[in-house]
């Protein structure tokens, strides 16, 4: 089983289109294909990005419920013991230190701020610790590879 953190901007296209890859990637997640790693602080980006969503329109509060407690039970929570400040975006570090944490594969993200730090491998690397990082399409095609 893939081990991954998928980052808030591949969980909020899947809640809004669901013929999307981001929304192929849920179902993964739904079927044990793939564990998503996560940290409460990343779960509470997601929830306020779905509150934000819900304002605006895309969905209705008891969707955004549901999907949240349905991707939150779906993760596996990890409690980050270090943080690292890697990104441009100091707001998406905290999907790095998950990543590091947990030792994922991959980080399957739509972020250019992330996907802007991987090398001509896709590959990004913490110490240690190589994973890739990838948009949704590129994860889905590595998952079939396999």
């Amino acid at each position: 089983m893939e081990r991954a953190v998928v980052d808030t901007s591949v969980l909020i296209s899947a809640a809004i289109s669901k013929k999307s890859s981001p929304f192929k990637i849920v179902e993964l997640m739904l079927l044990d294909k793939i564990v998503n790693h996560a940290s409460r602080e990343t779960l509470e980006e997601f929830r306020r990005t779905l509150v934000e969503k819900v304002v605006e329109g895309y969905f209705t509060l008891s969707f955004a419920v549901k999907f949240f407690e349905m991707i939150e039970k779906h993760s596996s929570i990890v409690n980050p013991k270090e943080n690292f400040n890697l990104c441009r975006d100091y707001e998406d570090n905290k999907f790095l230190d998950v990543a590091y944490e947990a030792k994922v594969d991959y980080l399957v993200t739509l972020d250019r701020d992330l996907l802007d730090l991987r090398d001509d491998k896709r590959e990004f690397k913490i110490r240690e610790h190589c994973f890739k990082i990838l948009r949704p399409e590129e994860f889905l095609e590595e998952l079939k590879g396999e």
